[in-house]
């Protein structure tokens, strides 16, 4: 009888730990929201960067700002770099941020801002799919719901809140759908394949092995030429350093530690963020406040809760 008692008093205990384990701490939420505030903003940063730029030069210096940001971290912690991991630092330097880079860039000529956030808020679902079909994760009902409700969200806010603020070109669509997908199949790398790496050493490797490219990249862009040339191009130059250093470097290393604390597709979430603050950026240009954006914001904080574990 005291074997059952004792059993049954660890099994309890074991309950009570695991369910406390995968909670998803507050400062997680914190650095979801911060994320949304910095990548919501970052269409601003781009729009303000092409008025300087072509888009692979805009591309190119995001990039290679973002290159010589991380040397001095990627020489220090060069020991703790798992080189053997090298085909993963890979896709998560090159595939999920350098080239989305050059293709949201390019979209951004042709699309609304409304219709990138829209295409963009796709991100959850193709995470919850590769990590399905391609890391072989294992299903969760409620995590799914979540993304299907907040992807609803995102609609809403759009649609609802924006009526007729959608168009543009299908091939430039295109674009950003291959961006979202490229940002699942690098977050659920990172998840999978990277997860014991300190985060500022995933972000120095992954950013700095992509340097050699990047620099042959800005100077095949004809980059400083347009910096003689181009009257705009000091006002642009400046604007993709403040995109580079929040949006990239600084968000980068938050977002590759929130993947590893909780799952690829919460961390993804923050892509249905994005709407919202650009509607709060609206807000203070005078713009109308729907109930589509109230109705919106409803349904991302729900499907962020059901994706949160």
């Amino acid at each position: 009888m005291f074997r059952q008692l004792s059993n049954d008093y660890l099994r309890r205990n074991l309950r009570l730990v695991n369910n406390q384990a995968t909670k998803t701490p507050l400062w997680a939420w914190g650095i979801l929201l911060i994320l949304g505030v910095i990548w919501g903003s970052s269409y601003f940063l781009i729009s303000k960067g092409l008025e300087g730029f072509d888009p692979l030069q805009l591309a190119s210096l995001r990039l290679a700002v973002t290159f010589f940001a991380f040397l001095p971290v990627f020489l220090i912690r060069f020991k703790d770099i798992p080189w053997k991991k090298t085909g993963s630092l890979l896709v998560v330097g090159g595939l999920g941020s350098g080239v989305p880079a050059f293709l949201f860039a390019t979209a951004q000529t042709h699309l609304s801002s409304s219709l990138t956030g829209v295409l963009g808020a796709t991100a959850p679902l193709f995470t919850f799919l590769v990590g399905i079909f391609i890391f072989k994760a294992v299903f969760d009902k409620s995590r799914f719901l979540g993304v299907l409700i907040g992807l609803a969200g995102a609609l809403a806010i759009i649609f609802l809140g924006n009526p007729g603020a959608t168009g543009g070109e299908p091939v430039y669509v295109i674009l950003v759908a291959m961006s979202t997908f490229l940002y699942a199949l690098s977050a659920n790398t990172i998840k999978a394949k990277l997860q014991d790496v300190h985060p500022m050493t995933l972000a120095a490797a992954s950013y700095v092995i992509i340097g050699p490219l990047v620099g042959s990249l800005l100077f095949y862009s004809d980059f400083f030429a347009a910096m003689q040339t181009e009257p705009a191009a000091w006002s642009s130059f400046w604007y993709v350093i403040a995109l580079a250093l929040s949006s990239t470097v600084f968000a980068s290393v938050i977002f590759f530690k929130l993947i590893q604390m909780t799952n690829a597709v919460f961390a993804t979430m923050v892509a249905y963020l994005i709407p919202i603050v650009a509607t709060i950026i609206g807000l203070f240009n005078h713009e109308p406040i729907s109930w589509g954006h109230f109705l919106g914001l409803g349904l991302i904080l729900v499907g962020v809760y059901l994706s949160r574990e």
